[in-house]
């Protein structure tokens, strides 16, 4: 089935708002200190027009407006009338809106400013988890400027967070829920295994240091979590994304005797800050890029989705391979998964520009379609050979990507290590190719 992606704008949660005004009253404080002498030795008199300025610039100039409180008859950008409860922005059915200034932008989640993790969650991201569990695969990537709460968004405050729930992040809390219905489903048989791996430029480390891990509950979730919090912790990459993956395989017998399979991939992407560059294109007018490369790379593929006449490059395909993590990130957008983009956005109105702009790129996030399948199948228990799976692969010999096929010992095991080597074959000759 064909699905937009779905766009959730979190205001910057209010104790990193609180860490960021008291970065700026020390600032504030150093200037009085640092105040300079005029040429007679005498201190020169602080000027209260930058104090002011100051203050200026950390006023909120963004509000959420949930649709409900939105006037009958809005019109949105498409020019279709929206009522109470529905709002068609030409994209998709948008819940509410973004208020910067003069500037509105319908989304698909417009959080409170002073929304609660648990309410992140389960109004935004609940939803695509139930689906994950029946087979989908689900991708969550968090999107914004520095100091928003990306980071916190999903994983919370770091090594605390497992012992303070409120402040847990998605990934935990997505954790939980699928570790709880497996014990509520005991008819089935589950594996679950996990991976973290940071992208800086073309540079892939892997942060759990062990590659994919099994987990049998979520304790052994938690403790993997921890040790790759301590990798970024000790991490001295700059402008570097995170990608965490849960890969679920289910099996169980159906009333007619079939045994049912399932794989799905949850993913979850923690993506560097924009930071963008302002400047002014060939025709003179005012445009931005995020200053990391894989940002802008990420933008070129948004934009060769969403217009009809980008839609295809000379060689006829979407320029995923451009950089590491639009290849990675290849079925997030315009791929099989369901996607749901956390942008965060700051507040203040000194960062306004980065906010409008960073708000203009998820709307046309919004435009990008992907076709999410049930990745399942049903046998009759009859012995199936591997050659009848990978034909392409020549007998277990090393393919054009460098690497060896695993030979698994079921049926079960069989069928979906064919199908995730060839989704694995299929990014890594992206790679190989540039």
């Amino acid at each position: 089935m064909e699905i937009p992606i779905q766009v959730a704008v979190r205001i910057c949660p209010k104790g990193l708002q609180k860490q960021q005004q008291r970065d700026v009253a020390t600032k504030l404080e150093k200037d009085i200190v640092g105040q300079q002498q005029d040429d007679n030795g005498n201190a020169k008199c602080y000027d209260n027009e930058e104090e002011e300025e100051d203050e200026k610039d950390t006023k909120c100039c963004i509000q959420t407006i949930p649709l409900a409180a939105t006037q009958p008859g809005y019109m949105a950008n498409n020019g279709m009338s929206g009522g109470i409860g529905a709002l068609d922005n030409g994209v998709g059915i948008a819940a509410g809106l973004i208020q910067v200034g003069p500037h509105s932008f319908p989304v698909t989640h417009a959080l409170p400013l002073n929304c609660a993790q648990n309410q992140v969650y389960h109004q935004t991201v609940f939803p695509l988890i139930s689906l994950f569990m029946e087979g989908f695969d689900a991708s969550v990537v968090s999107y914004g400027q520095k100091g928003c709460g990306k980071t916190y968004t999903l994983y919370g405050y770091g090594f605390d967070c497992s012992y303070n729930e409120a402040d847990q992040g998605i990934v935990q809390r997505c954790v939980r829920e699928i570790f709880t219905h497996m014990t509520n489903h005991p008819e089935r048989t589950y594996a679950v295994n996990i991976g973290w791996v940071e992208i800086c430029g073309e540079v892939i480390r892997d942060l759990l240091g062990v590659g994919n891990v099994h987990c049998m509950n979520f304790a052994d979730v938690f403790h993997w979590l921890q040790v790759g919090l301590q990798s970024l912790a000790n991490s001295k990459m700059e402008m570097a994304h995170t990608l965490f993956t849960l890969t679920l395989e289910q099996q169980w017998v159906s009333k007619e005797g079939l045994i049912q399979h399932r794989l799905s991939t949850a993913s979850f992407s923690d993506l560097c800050a924009t930071e963008r560059l302002f400047m002014l294109n060939s025709l003179d007018q005012p445009s931005s890029l995020p200053k990391d490369l894989g940002l802008q790379s990420l933008e070129h593929v948004v934009n060769s989705l969403t217009d009809p006449a980008l839609m295809y490059n000379a060689n006829g395909n979407i320029p995923y391979n451009q950089t590491t993590l639009t290849t990675l990130l290849k079925d997030s957008f315009g791929g099989r998964a369901q996607t749901l983009v956390i942008l965060c956005v700051s507040p203040f109105e000194r960062d306004i520009n980065e906010t409008l702009c960073n708000l203009q790129f998820a709307f046309k996030v919004q435009c990008v379609r992907n076709y999410v399948v049930m990745n399942t199948f049903s046998d009759d228990n009859t012995p199936l050979s591997p050659e009848g799976i990978l034909p392409e692969l020549g007998g277990g010999g090393v393919t054009a990507a460098g690497l060896t096929p695993p030979v698994p010992d079921s049926h079960f095991g069989l069928q979906f290590a064919a199908s995730q080597w060839f989704k694995l074959v299929s990014n890594a000759e992206g790679l190989f190719s540039k």
